[in-house]
Parts: structure tokens; sequence; C-alpha cells
């Protein structure tokens, strides 16, 4: 069914959060950091810092002619090495669509479940092992894999700090059975990460929040309709994006720096407490004097 095409932009924060709830529903456990900074980056550049994301699709990712909802759009596929551009309705313009991001979070991380070596390159935690593993047939893009490794890496600077801060929220029990191939849980900075958070990044201005995407009890909603994985495998997928999405991002140069895990102030309680203190010790030495 195809229904009506809207952008539904979302903070890096909230894409942060509803992909790492996302990564722990369908496999069972967190992922790791590195792992959760890599598909924060590929979805930034899928969806242009998620400023131009349809219907929640987080991925970018064509639909089938079965697909339950479908969304239309003009969009442009490399062919032979030249970007040509499609209108609806031509299939090429066929998008998934979704009613929530939760929901998008989800089918976009069993898109890349589907394909092993798509999944696999994933697991490496290396930006440059990941596109090489997207780049190979059936591949996830049809773009020139040097250009899209240089903006996945650029997006990687910007907001691959936003995991940490994604992975010390709390996240709902699993919704559905952990899978056979899990990741490791293991929360330690790999090189790659510890490399790229070197670099000076800056974040969009505002605080970080939690994602706003789950019903009150805590569900995934308009979950029941996602296609089973084993359509999903079979399916192929290319970039649906303008070339001009691979230059650098320098729209929020003039942001502040993200800081996580800054230490807390003192409560006001505790500070009195220490200058009640500190009077009654001077006093006190005053008298033996």
């Amino acid at each position: 069914m195809i229904v009506q095409n809207k952008l539904t932009p979302l903070s890096p924060s909230e894409a942060a959060a509803a992909l790492a709830s996302a990564y722990q529903r369908l496999v069972g456990v967190p992922p790791s950091e590195a792992v959760l900074a890599l598909l924060i980056a590929q979805s930034a550049l899928e969806t242009d810092s998620w400023t131009k994301i349809h219907n929640y699709n987080f991925g970018n990712q064509k639909a089938g002619i079965n697909y339950p909802l479908i969304v239309q759009f003009r969009c442009s596929e490399v062919v032979k090495g030249v970007e040509k551009f499609f209108d609806p309705p031509a299939p090429e313009c066929n998008f998934r669509a979704y009613e929530s991001a939760a929901a998008g979070a989800l089918d976009y991380l069993r898109v890349l479940h589907g394909r092993p070596h798509w999944w696999q390159g994933l697991q490496t935690e290396d930006p440059s092992a990941f596109v090489d593993a997207l780049a190979t047939p059936p591949k996830y893009f049809t773009a020139n894999p040097a250009l899209y490794k240089s903006a996945l890496t650029s997006r990687l600077a910007q907001y691959g700090p936003l995991a940490e801060g994604a992975l010390e929220r709390p996240t709902p029990p699993p919704a559905v059975p952990p899978m056979g191939q899990r990741c490791s849980s293991t929360r330690q900075r790999s090189s790659m990460l510890r490399s790229v958070q070197g670099l000076s990044s800056r974040s969009p201005q505002g605080p970080v929040v939690g994602s706003d995407s789950l019903s009150a009890s805590g569900s995934l909603l308009s979950e029941s309709w996602l296609v089973p994985l084993e359509e999903l495998v079979r399916e192929d997928s290319g970039i649906r994006t303008s070339a001009a999405l691979f230059n650098p991002v320098a729209r929020h140069a003039g942001g502040s720096r993200l800081a996580i895990n800054q230490a807390p102030r003192s409560r006001p309680l505790v500070r009195m407490l220490r200058s009640i203190a500190r009077f009654f010790a001077r006093a006190i030495r005053r008298s033996a004097a």
C-alpha cells in the first residue's frame, strides 16, 4: 500500500537511542560502542543527518512491490558510473515506510542482519571493512565505494560519540527472541572508535534527550506487519541518495562539543554541610589557641 510521503526528522540523540534499543531487541544483547557508532554514522549518511528521513526509514531502504507500506519520492541511482534521477511512479522510487522510529530502526537492522556479509562487516567495528561489505554483491548501495567510505568516516567523526551516551540509557527487554548470531556486549572501545573520538568533531546544539518512539508500555509501535526475515533476505537494495550528500558535513560548525560522562556537581546540601564543618573546625582551633 502506498502511503503519504512525509519527512520525519529526528534529533541525533533520538536516532542513536532508537538504534541502540532496536539492536538489543533484534540480537538480544546491546551492541558494542563501536558497532552502534557505525550504525549511527550510516543512518546519518543515508538520511542527511536525519533531516531528510522519510517515514522513519533509517536506512533509506527500497521496498518491493509486496511491502506493506510504501512511500514514493524522487531519487537517484548510480547507473554505469552516472547518477540518474527517477520520479514517481517509477519503481525505483518505492521506499519502505514505517509508523514509528522504533519500527523503522528495527527493520533497518533486520535488513543488515539478513545479509551475512553486511552483518559481519558491521561486526568488524571498522568503517572501511563495513563499507567494503556493503559494496559486495548483493550491494547495499550503487555509489562509488571510495566516496561512500569517505562520507561514512565523516559522519562517524561527527556522530560516533553519541553511541556511548545511548548505551548508558536503560533499554527495554528484547521484544523478539535472540538471533543465532550475537555480537559481543563488551563495552570496551576499539582503537578505531578511540581515534574517531579524538577528532575535533562537534555535535548539534541542545541537550541529549531520549527517544520518544516507544509507547507508554515500552513496546514497539506497529511492528506486527513487518515483513518476515526470509523475505528481506531475498530483496536487493541500492543507495537512494544524491551525490551531494557525500560532501563533508559542516552545518554544525558553530555547535558546542559533545560532553559525555561529565562529573555531577555536588548537591547544595552537601556543600552547606561542608561549610558548617569547616566553620566549627576553625572555631575549635581558635578556642584551643
